[in-house]
């Protein structure tokens, strides 16, 4: 458990980080969009994207937030959605994960 948590912790100070770079641009996205008809659609595409990019930081930070307190509660490595165990070398590459991988299917699926 302590690997998992360490991994989760390094995840979160590295998206944390990532958010307060790209935080304050979320602020100035709804001026650029009062000031979309004078910007070309390129740059328009541009800030579209990267507001896109803030948040997916901002919901990664949130799942690595929920697996670290699903390993303080102790259900950490069972899938939320089963009940199932997830699988150790799932866990490695995506310790935030909250789904085994055929739930995950599942869910991808709808």
């Amino acid at each position: 458990m302590d690997k998992y948590r360490s991994l989760l912790n390094e995840r979160a100070a590295v998206l944390t980080q990532k958010k307060a770079t790209l935080a304050p641009e979320r602020a100035v996205f709804a001026e650029v969009i009062t000031r979309t008809a004078s910007q070309s659609k390129e740059t328009l595409t541009r800030q579209l994207f990267r507001e896109d990019q803030v948040q997916q930081i901002f919901e990664q930070l949130d799942q690595v937030r929920d697996a670290l307190q699903r390993v303080n509660d102790g259900s950490y490595g069972a899938c939320c959605e089963c009940g199932g165990e997830i699988s150790a070398s799932r866990l490695q590459l995506l310790p935030e994960t909250p789904f085994c991988l055929s739930c995950q299917r599942t869910t991808e699926l709808g």
